[in-house]
């Protein structure tokens, strides 16, 4: 593991981690359970066998097939304050399949998976696919177009890891990186490549990303995650370029004609919109024609009125503000 991988943050787990371990619960044996002296958890000392199923990225000294134990100690909150650790996050059992995500200055797999360097642990079923999907990509260097085009692909069945990693990949979250990719600052004593009137790339990466936000196909955990990725970018721009806004806007009201997005129908229609279009503002910043065509913002005035969405947003749709 090098300094570089240590210090780097993403909003990718996949990237951020040093190793990524794929195990099976072999066996768990678990001591009583006491209070711990702060008063705040139940603590029980445990030792769990595991084995090594494969090393999805990193290098551990252990090799696949092998066992080896672990003492850990498991958590149960007294009181609602902190966080248990990784592995009292999991309800555990003999024969568990799961996937560690490893940040740490070591190759013991030992050390990878105590509470300080074990980042997350999360079931094989719901992870697995993701990492090796995502891994294969890395392992490809896959340029961003690649990246997308997969992503498309397998809309239906690749979840939010594999969504942190598309984004991250194809649309820097690093404030410098994405200015300079968006052109509002432009490193010294260069120009803007793009030609005036033509998309810059990263926009049209973004336009791209907010097809799979919308995409009927997008499995749910898919989409929650382009959403959460779509409103830290466009929070990090500030002042945000306006195209980017209405094509997140754009985006969102799309969702609220799909079955499919039915999760975060309430999260977009009470809070999001009506926080970008600036609806409880004396004025709204964007108009509806500047959105949207005649029968496009009728069709969606009519879908909203049939939700219980906040009363400003089919205001807005009826142009009486």
């Amino acid at each position: 593991m090098n300094n570089r991988d240590l210090n780097s943050q993403s909003i990718s787990e996949v990237l951020n981690a040093c190793a990524i371990l794929w195990l099976r619960l072999v066996e768990i044996q678990t001591g009583p359970w006491q209070p711990s002296p702060d008063g705040i958890w139940e603590v029980s000392q445990a030792t769990i066998q595991l084995q090594l199923k494969q090393v999805l990225k990193g290098e551990v000294q252990q090799h696949p097939g092998e066992f080896f134990t672990l003492s850990i100690i498991l958590r149960d909150s007294l009181r609602p304050q902190g966080d248990p650790g990784p592995w009292s996050r999991q309800t555990l059992s003999a024969g568990q399949q799961l996937v560690a995500f490893c940040r740490g200055a070591t190759h013991d797999a030992r050390q990878l998976l105590t509470d300080e360097n074990c980042e997350q642990l999360l079931p094989a079923e719901i992870a697995l696919d993701d990492v090796q999907r995502a891994m294969a990509l890395e392992r490809g260097r896959r340029s961003a177009a690649q990246i997308l085009k997969e992503a498309r692909k397998d809309a239906d069945g690749l979840r939010d890891i594999f969504a942190r990693y598309v984004w991250a990949k194809t649309l820097s979250r690093n404030e410098k990186t994405l200015f300079q990719a968006i052109g509002l600052t432009p490193l010294a004593g260069e120009k803007s490549s793009s030609p005036a009137g033509k998309k810059k790339p990263a926009f049209d990466v973004f336009e791209q990303l907010m097809g799979l936000l919308a995409a009927p196909q997008t499995h749910e955990r898919a989409r929650a995650a382009y959403l959460d990725c779509a409103m830290n970018t466009v929070n990090l721009l500030s002042p945000t370029p306006w195209q980017w806004e209405k094509q997140l806007i754009r985006s969102l009201l799309q969702l609220l004609e799909k079955p499919q997005a039915q999760a975060l129908h309430s999260a977009i229609g009470q809070v999001y919109l009506p926080n970008l279009l600036g609806l409880r503002n004396s004025a709204p910043r964007y108009g509806v024609e500047e959105l949207f065509a005649e029968d496009e913002a009728e069709r969606l005035l009519g879908v909203l009125k049939q939700k219980s969405f906040d009363p400003v947003l089919v205001h807005w749709l009826e142009r009486k503000m």
